[in-house]
């Protein structure tokens, strides 16, 4: 893995430097050959296609460049500016209905170019694409799936950014994430992280999910033998923090819950899945066994299997939601036993110790949550991600199960919460105590959901 190691890196400072001194990135574009600078304008400029102001900004350099013009700093704000000014005389080539969206285009308080701010930004898709994106795309998926083999976390799996960074903006760095496969995303977990940067580093990542994060801990890394050595240092550490995460499930018992009732009293839950020829889970140590023993190849990624593997390895102490059909929750219950196989006639098998905390019913109505049309997914057993939306529904539609999510630590205690006020409260007035006031000095307001992201659970240098 050192040579897709330090390919990366090597683009990484390349890439690093037009940042700095953005004159090595506009002598770079300008040295293109006019096959990619074609290349750019046809994948920017489809006038058939819905307006964007960075797709057109991008195709008007390309064209500039094509046409022999020296593109610099200026000329990229000066397009910018026609474009925020909707000058048709400006782009008086295009079509009129292309036109015609430009002038439509909706006006908002933040800047149309607002992700864009900087060259790099703008210009990376001249400078990253073709094979070399496609290469290091390979290289990342390769790194990381040596890296679950190196460090043996089997029930772990990977995510990885490019250069093209989130939402196509542009990033000088590729990461990877390795995170634990009951979780819906790196958020809610600690992380294996590879940072491949101008100075690459590796380390224990904390998921911006996680209700009470410990600071991320980093390490400069300059080969892959050096990521292993720091990460298999950390990986006691990653483990036992994230086995003392508490995790969200969905559960089916049975076709349109026929089996709760049954369930609910024996204390329970169950699973079936008679049809594949596996027997005891605990003959087997990794899912790509399991994979093999129930009739597919040990890499698929076949759902049933997925299912299985997360009832038979969610933790003690985890919370499941019982699910009938795909917009009601019949039921709230905590894992309070390991897994066990129990040869029963009915083939519900695949057992866990439960304790049921409530089986009262709650059904998603139309608006209720934004974004989705249902509560659960259409499997059997799976990680959930509107656990804090459920929990709030239940509390709001049954008022006496407040206390007892509270003694269960579903939810804080009011008091708890009151306590974080006053100390977040307290450390702004520290902080501006110690602010040396200019002239004039600004206070504004950042609205943040509290059902997407917290303040308080960032760092300090965290973006």
């Amino acid at each position: 893995m050192e040579t897709q190691f330090q390919y990366i890196h090597s683009l990484a400072k390349r890439f690093h430097l037009y940042v700095e001194r953005s004159e090595m990135l506009f002598k770079a574009v300008k040295e293109l050959s006019a096959e990619t600078l074609i290349q750019v304008t046809d994948e920017y400029w489809n006038t058939d296609s819905k307006f964007y102001p960075i797709n057109l900004l991008r195709a008007t350099i390309a064209k500039k460049l094509l046409e022999g013009e020296d593109v610099r700093e200026e000329q990229v704000d000066e397009i910018k500016n026609h474009i925020r000014r909707k000058s048709r005389d400006y782009f008086s080539y295009l079509p009129e209905h292309y036109l015609q969206q430009l002038v439509d285009y909706p006006v908002k308080e933040k800047d149309m170019f607002v992700s864009w701010q900087s060259y790099w930004s703008v210009m990376h898709p001249f400078l990253y694409r073709g094979r070399e994106k496609e290469k290091v795309r390979i290289y990342l998926e390769e790194i990381a799936k040596q890296l679950l083999i190196d460090l043996d976390v089997t029930d772990y799996k990977y995510l990885y950014g490019d250069f093209s960074g989130t939402g196509l903006i542009g990033d000088v760095r590729c990461w990877i994430s390795l995170y634990p496969s009951e979780k819906n995303s790196p958020r809610e977990a600690y992380q294996f992280y590879v940072n491949m940067q101008a100075h690459p580093e590796a380390g224990r990542s904390a998921g911006y999910g996680l209700r009470e994060r410990e600071p991320n801990i980093f390490k400069p890394v300059y080969t892959y033998k050096e990521i292993i050595r720091y990460l298999k240092e950390l990986k006691p550490d990653i483990l036992k923090r994230n086995k003392e995460i508490r995790s969200f499930y969905k559960y089916a018992p049975g076709r349109q819950a026929a089996e709760w009732d049954r369930f609910y009293e024996e204390g329970i839950m169950a699973l079936s899945f008679s049809h594949l020829p596996i027997g005891d889970l605990n003959r087997y140590r990794t899912r790509e066994e399991l994979n093999v023993a129930a009739g597919f190849m040990a890499q698929q990624d076949p759902n049933q299997t997925w299912n299985l593997w997360l009832f038979k390895n969610a933790n003690i102490g985890d919370v499941i939601f019982v699910a009938r059909g795909l917009k009601t929750c019949i039921g709230i219950g905590i894992i309070r036993g390991n897994y066990y196989y129990e040869e029963v006639p009915d083939g519900y098998c695949h057992r866990r110790k439960v304790e049921w905390i409530t089986n009262k019913m709650y059904s998603l109505r139309s608006g209720d949550l934004e974004g989705y049309k249902n509560l659960f997914r259409i499997d059997t057993f799976s990680p959930t991600k509107v656990y804090d939306f459920l929990l709030e529904k239940y509390v709001d539609q049954y008022p006496d199960l407040k206390k007892v999510f509270r003694n269960q630590s579903l939810i804080k205690s009011d008091s708890y919460l009151q306590q974080l006020e006053r100390e977040e409260r307290n450390r702004v007035a520290e902080d501006l105590m110690e602010y040396e006031t200019p002239e004039k000095l600004n206070f504004w307001w950042l609205n943040a959901n509290p059902k997407i992201w917290s303040i308080s659970s960032c760092s300090e240098g965290q973006t």
